[in-house]
């Protein structure tokens, strides 16, 4: 009886495997894949296995490596070219994550989010929009974009800036980010701040 039991157990093990091994070879070949436009790529300044440091304003600072890889097209998520960039860091008192995906899209739409997490905070986007040239758009709802700046004694151009709730509220959570070096840093209602090291 031990025996007829195992068997059957065997036998319901490899009839899953063949089941899940089949579902995945179902899924045809794309015969057209959508890239990615091209002006969003060159719009994302990072690049893998990149390593990045961020100063906190308590004195302290950590490094974050960047990872970016492009996942293969498949007919199920309508053959759309995916490109996802993340990178993540922390020290004992501060942390922050960021995760960007574009993909493949057949209306002419220059736009990408970028979502990041710092110190376990709730999560917060960045809408990224571009103009045909393929720099940024300028002043959306989303955010504002400050010609020239200094933040954390580095001096950046074209910086979009993204206040979460009103600009003039202790309160607010700011965002800063521009084409040429990405994340630049965020300043968080309870007075921390993390920005990318002097560049």
């Amino acid at each position: 009886m031990k025996q007829i039991f195992s068997f059957f157990l065997l036998t319901i093990a490899i009839t899953s495997c063949s089941f899940f091994e089949g579902s995945e070879g179902d899924d045809p070949p794309c015969e057209e894949i959508t890239r990615v436009d091209a002006r969003l790529i060159n719009a994302i300044p990072y690049r893998d296995e990149q390593t990045l440091t961020f100063e906190v304003s308590d004195g302290t600072d950590f490094m974050a490596v960047v990872r970016r890889e492009a996942f293969t097209p498949q007919m199920i998520t309508g053959c759309l070219e995916e490109i996802s960039t993340t990178f993540s860091g922390l020290n004992v008192n501060s942390s922050l994550n960021v995760d960007i995906l574009v993909f493949g899209e057949v209306e002419e739409l220059l736009t990408y989010g970028l979502n990041y997490t710092a110190n376990g905070r709730r999560g917060r986007s960045i809408s990224v929009i571009l103009d045909e040239a393929g720099t940024l758009a300028g002043d959306t709802p989303f955010g504002r974009i400050i010609p020239d700046t200094t933040l954390n004694g580095s001096t950046y151009t074209d910086v979009l800036a993204v206040a979460y709730g009103e600009p003039t509220d202790p309160q607010t959570e700011m965002a800063y980010y521009n084409l040429s070096f990405g994340l630049i840093g965020v300043e968080l209602p309870d007075g921390t701040s993390i920005f990318l090291a002097n560049q």
